[in-house]
C-alpha cells in the first residue's frame, strides 16, 4: 500500500499518505454503479455509490491530467481496506 501510494501521489511517509487520503474524494477517480447505470442497480441490490471499478474513471485521459493526488490516495486506501 505505501509503496504504490507513494508512487501515485509523491507522498514520502505513511502519515502523509493517510493525510492525503483523508482530504481526498475516492469517487472522483473510482467508477461507481451510478456512473454506469445512472442510479441504483436494483437487479443486484447495488446502490449508486457502490464502487464498480477502483480508479475506473482514470481511463479518461483528460481526467488523468486533472486528478488530485489526494483523490488517488483516498481511492487506494479505500480499495485496500474494504
Amino acid at each position: 500500500w505505501m509503496a504504490i501510494g507513494c508512487l501515485l501521489t509523491g507522498a514520502s511517509s505513511h502519515e502523509e499518505l493517510l493525510q492525503m487520503a483523508a482530504k481526498g474524494d475516492a469517487s472522483a477517480v473510482d467508477k461507481l454503479v451510478g456512473d454506469i447505470y445512472g442510479d441504483d442497480y436494483k437487479g443486484l441490490g447495488l446502490s449508486s455509490d457502490t464502487v464498480a471499478s477502483s480508479f475506473g474513471k482514470l481511463v479518461n485521459s483528460s481526467l488523468r491530467e486533472k486528478v488530485k493526488k489526494e483523490d488517488m490516495a483516498a481511492s487506494l486506501t479505500q480499495m485496500i481496506s474494504w
